[in-house]
């Protein structure tokens, strides 16, 4: 009654064939390519939250249109499904693919060969569309991502649009890379919260449930049907900025920033950097005070005395040391002699002088 996967097949032969390879799946023969779409539209309607895969026969004609895939990639794209085609160089369907193959082999090229075919995503609407210019987009609105679908009424000619919901306002603010993968960062405002939450999600995750998990623990609402997730991968993946920033999976001194235990930077980097790791120190830190409540309570009595400025440089040293010059200021805090402690002061009273 609720299958998770229905296969769509042009002819029977090829219907029995899928359906050995895939017994987990509702398989249905259409009996030609020209019905295939129709087909899927029903099958998707009465099952909107199953995977829908199409199994093309590979119409491979030299110097005429591959007529078996170009179907049923239309058919896939109508309803957010996949596509699985024989891989041969000439004319097959999975039946005959089965048999010469035999089953088991023809099961993993099923599988290897599934593709979901990319729509041409919009960022959004254009105004004075003709009838063949109609595509489907991505509508960005207060409550959420949108999946607009355009259809002319063929009587009347009015547009009349369906709607699917994707997520959460979502932004992609930039793209990120370390020293081992790339990023997307993804901006978006946690439900019952007004502050703006950013994330990195690794790009091997988008459109896995790793990823989805991850955005889903930052407050993220996302739908729960797969053919429309896989469509909000893919408007992630091709949408907003795309400016470069670095991602940081450590405190301290990194690209120029200082990056503290709960991800607030200090310092002007060159780029935009974004703190990925996790601290369990992070909730021991919070702003406090002010710039002349420090001068009153701790610089006056530090001013002129060594050991007290030493001792804060101390405190302070991973953050100094990159104001202060890392060559001689880390010589002298560790040199041990009493010269080198007065330097080292000395070069604290210039910060904080300052």
């Amino acid at each position: 009654e609720t299958p998770p996967y229905i296969l769509i097949a042009e002819g029977l032969a090829t219907a029995l064939s899928v359906h050995l390879m895939r017994p987990d799946a509702l398989t249905v023969a259409a009996i030609d390519a020209g019905n295939l779409l129709p087909v899927a539209q029903v099958l998707r309607v009465s099952h909107p939250d199953a995977q829908i895969i199409i199994a093309a026969d590979n119409d491979l004609v030299e110097g005429a249109k591959n007529v078996g895939i170009e179907h049923a990639e239309k058919a896939a794209l109508a309803v957010a499904g996949w596509v699985s085609a024989p891989p041969t160089d000439q004319k097959a369907d999975w039946d005959d693919y089965r048999q010469q193959h035999g089953l088991e082999a023809a099961a993993k090229a099923f599988a290897s060969a599934l593709y979901q075919p990319q729509a041409d995503i919009q960022s959004e609407p254009t105004k004075g569309q003709k009838e063949n210019d109609l595509k489907p987009y991505v509508d960005k609105r207060r409550e959420g991502l949108y999946w607009i679908e355009p259809k002319m009424d063929s009587s009347t000619k009015e547009i009349l649009e369906k709607e699917s919901w994707l997520s959460t306002l979502v932004n992609v603010v930039g793209v990120g890379e370390d020293d081992a993968e790339r990023y997307l960062i993804l901006a978006w405002t946690p439900e019952g919260t007004d502050k703006e939450r950013i994330e990195a999600i690794p790009l091997r995750d988008i459109g896995e449930k790793e990823g989805w998990a991850r955005m889903k623990s930052g407050g993220m609402l996302i739908t729960a049907k797969s053919g429309l997730r896989s469509l909000l991968a893919d408007h992630l993946q091709r949408s907003g900025n795309r400016e470069l920033w670095s991602i940081a999976n450590a405190t301290g001194w990194q690209y120029g920033a200082y990056i503290m235990p709960d991800a607030s930077i200090i310092g002007r980097p060159e780029r935009p950097v974004l703190f990925n790791g996790r601290s369990a120190a992070a909730k021991g830190y919070c702003v406090k005070g002010t710039v002349e409540s420090w001068k009153g309570s701790v610089a006056k009595l530090a001013y002129r005395n060594p050991s007290m400025m030493l001792g804060i440089a101390c405190a302070l040293s991973a953050p100094l040391i990159g104001l202060a010059g890392a060559d001689g200021f880390g010589v002298h805090l560790f040199g041990g002699s009493s010269a080198g402690k007065t330097t080292t002061a000395n070069a604290a009273s210039s910060v904080y002088g300052e």
